[in-house]
């Protein structure tokens, strides 16, 4: 019989619906947010206090009022410099890497070529130094790396 997902679970899934959602169709409000989702806004403004205050989200601004008038919302975007992606291809003979923020945005790309019958080391080597080469001007990026190869 399969399992109930926990409280723990639930958050977790919400959470990266709600960034999903501000990814996609960002700036967005809170309550846009709720909508969307289909979550309630008080989950929804829970999620939305830890996303922030672990730098995910900013504020970009305030939306229009609605036709009943009432406080502007405030509209959240990903904070496309709080995590970063490092891609490597290897080729015969060249290794290109590349780092992107968040949004995709390449932040530098490095091409090495290597000889062929380089050990196994000696490449892997020459990966970790274009790395550290790339993330050198990047702040926080060991904390908010992740590797794809």
């Amino acid at each position: 019989m399969p399992e109930k997902a926990n409280s723990q679970l639930i958050r977790t899934i919400n959470e990266r619906r709600l960034l999903n959602l501000i990814r996609q169709e960002g700036p967005i409000s809170r309550n846009e947010l709720a909508k969307r989702a289909k979550i309630s806004k008080v989950a929804v403004s829970g999620i939305i206090n830890r996303l922030d205050k672990d730098g995910f989200i900013l504020v970009t601004g305030k939306g229009e009022s609605t036709s009943k008038g009432g406080k502007r919302p405030m509209l959240l975007k990903l904070n496309p410099d709080n995590g970063y992606v490092i891609g490597i291809q290897i080729m015969r003979g060249q290794i290109t890497i590349a780092l992107a923020n968040v949004e995709s945005t390449i932040k530098g790309i490095e091409h090495h070529s290597y000889e062929i019958n380089a050990s196994i080391d000696e490449v892997i080597s020459n990966i970790f130094t274009k790395i550290d080469f790339l993330s050198q001007n990047i702040i926080f990026l060991k904390k908010n790396l992740s590797v794809l190869a």
